[in-house]
């Protein structure tokens, strides 16, 4: 599974985040790091890094990630794309994965970091946060929150 980290001038996070993910359980992952014009673009060995040329912000920058997913067949059904300083539990992308594995109608996911809420759509506000309705597994969403979004390439 590609993995996507979306990175600007925080190498000690980037770090520490490509680490998490290459702890993940059950899940082959190739990491991409899209460097958003940091000071010093990071060096991190088995990462490919792209550098996007300047601050391009976190969607955008998740963009050239996205197409690079894109670009490359072999990189599977799903792909993962986070910021600088996520960090996912070793067993979250599995757990992810196997959620969307009874869902093939879904085409994006994200994975709950523990505050209680989730991201729904109001029809007069928009994308706002709101009281979760389970404890554990899976819920629908409005959207997915950028902490750790996962799309289908289809999708």
């Amino acid at each position: 599974m590609r993995v996507v980290v979306v990175h600007w001038n925080q190498p000690e996070r980037l770090a520490t985040t490509v680490d998490a993910f290459r702890a993940s359980e059950g899940v082959d992952v190739r990491i991409t790091v899209v460097d958003n014009g940091s000071e010093v673009v990071p060096s991190i060995e088995g990462v490919e890094v792209i550098p996007s040329g300047g601050n391009l912000g976190f969607g955008p920058g998740a963009n050239v990630g996205l197409r690079r997913f894109l670009a490359d067949p072999d990189d599977g059904e799903w792909v993962a794309v986070a910021p600088h300083d996520a960090l996912p539990a070793p067993d979250c992308l599995r757990r992810l994965l196997d959620a969307l594995a009874l869902r093939p109608e879904a085409g994006l996911a994200c994975a709950d970091y523990g505050d209680g809420f989730t991201p729904v759509v109001d029809p007069y506000f928009g994308g706002i946060p709101a009281p979760a309705t389970v404890d554990e597994g899976w819920e629908p969403a409005g959207y997915p929150h950028g902490t750790l979004l996962l799309a289908r390439r289809q999708c």
